[in-house]
């Protein structure tokens, strides 16, 4: 019974659960679980298990969306989303504040582009997309929060003659071992 509690304690462990659990008349907690281990020649369960790592989430102005042997990619160019000071700074920065006096951040936000190096991406086959202004324009158009569309479709907007919106709004892509989880558009006051 005890080999059955060290493994149901290791489960936990690993899950991320306390690692002190109480059962009638039985304590275990990760010390005595090694030390138990140690003692009968049992392996404890690793204690440099990582977890997946958290996607990295970025901010750019795609560039195009394509499909090539049946594998889709995106390029991006990342900017930066700059709020309060940090946006008056990079107004001054950038020269579209005077260097003193009062300098205007309309919208509380400042987009900066630092680096117009243009990244290339693989998207993943079940990536999931999001779009905020999609029928903006259209008759009756209105903002839709995180409305689902198909990769079929965000990759048709990119081909329309309308794309040069979208090319300059900006969108979050997740990526997760280097290849896009996410795409999200970015709502613009």
């Amino acid at each position: 019974m005890k080999n059955t509690i060290i493994l149901l304690v290791g489960i936990f462990w690993l899950a991320g659960c306390s690692p002190k659990i109480a059962l009638p008349n039985i304590s275990l907690d990760a010390t005595q679980r090694t030390q138990e281990a140690d003692e009968k020649n049992i392996s404890a369960p690793d204690q440099n298990v990582s977890a997946p790592a958290e996607p990295d989430i970025q901010l750019g102005y795609i560039k195009s969306v394509s499909e090539k042997n049946e594998k889709k990619y995106l390029s991006i160019d990342y900017i930066q989303w700059l709020a309060g000071e940090e946006a008056v700074a990079a107004k001054r920065k950038d020269g579209t504040c005077p260097k003193k006096g009062e300098c205007i951040v309309e919208n509380d936000y400042y987009i900066q582009n630092e680096n117009s190096q243009i990244r290339n991406f693989e998207i993943i086959p079940e990536v999931e997309i999001n779009m905020q202004t999609l029928h903006i324009g259209e008759e009756g158009g209105d903002i839709q929060w995180n409305e689902n569309v198909t990769f079929e479709k965000f990759k048709n907007i990119f081909q329309e003659a309308e794309a040069k919106r979208f090319k300059q709004t900006p969108f979050e892509i997740e990526l997760q071992d280097n290849k896009i989880i996410r795409i999200t558009e970015r709502y613009i006051p």
